[in-house]
């Protein structure tokens, strides 16, 4: 495995969705992609869905990291709408054969295409691009770890975190908010003002209302968080009226 095991368990778990397979190439599919990631020591499981239940497919609260579909025109009709509404995040694999339509055609972002007829030689290799790619996510998290003093705040974003610095760049992480905040209690100056939004307080230019001002952008405070935060912005400004950014 080599370098891989550098990378192990960059997700706590992996989700994959497998839709619109005959049982032949779904068992194929399931093997293929599920000993590829497991060579690169990727916690994964693997959820089939059936056509009743591809409203699945669409809802906010149902994440997945990898969608394969086994393509047709008539699934490009039905699922058209629920695939253009998927969270950007989500990699898109699909199965074709010399009678299938590109999804690009109905304005779907697709990572990969492999054959049908030829799944064993086709897919493993996009599955092993993907898996490289998302891996990277754990040297952009140490990399992070080494900018926390330019962290301006982090946003929720479906389940992953935006990570926003003074220089009005931002990084994706997929982590909890609520791990995040207790990795950066250390450093005294972070400090949850919504359930999506962790604020550094070195960099809130002001308060206005229930909006936190940063870098020019008003960030909301929940009410039962607002009094609270007030006071200890109030009390960090005191102690820190001298550190320059």
């Amino acid at each position: 495995m080599g370098d891989y095991q550098k990378k192990r368990n960059i997700f706590d778990i992996s989700y994959h969705y497998l839709y619109n397979f005959d049982k032949n190439e779904l068992e194929e599919v399931k093997e293929i992609v599920n000993n590829e990631l497991c060579n690169m020591e990727i916690i994964n499981e693997i959820v089939v869905i059936s056509k009743e239940d591809k409203e699945r497919l669409g809802r906010a609260d149902d994440f997945f990291n990898i969608l394969i579909i086994g393509n047709s025109f008539d699934i490009l009709v039905e699922l058209e709408h629920t695939l253009q509404n998927i969270s950007h995040y989500t990699k898109i694999i699909i199965g074709i054969d010399e009678r299938s339509f590109a999804m690009s055609d109905f304005g779907i972002k697709v990572y990969g295409y492999f054959m049908k007829n030829t799944i064993k030689e086709s897919l493993p290799q996009i599955i092993r691009n993907l898996a490289d790619k998302l891996t990277n996510e754990d040297d952009d998290k140490k990399q992070i770890k080494k900018l926390i003093n330019e962290i301006t705040y982090i946003s929720v974003e479906h389940i992953y975190l935006v990570v926003h610095f003074k220089n009005m760049t931002a990084k994706i992480i997929r982590k909890t908010l609520k791990s995040v905040e207790e990795e950066l209690k250390m450093y005294g100056c972070f400090i949850k003002i919504h359930k999506s939004c962790l604020v550094n307080m070195k960099y809130v230019d002001d308060v206005i209302g229930n909006k936190a001002i940063i870098n020019g952008k008003e960030i909301d405070i929940s009410t039962r968080r607002l009094k609270m935060f007030k006071d200890i912005y109030h009390n960090y400004q005191m102690n820190n009226r001298k550190l320059d950014r």
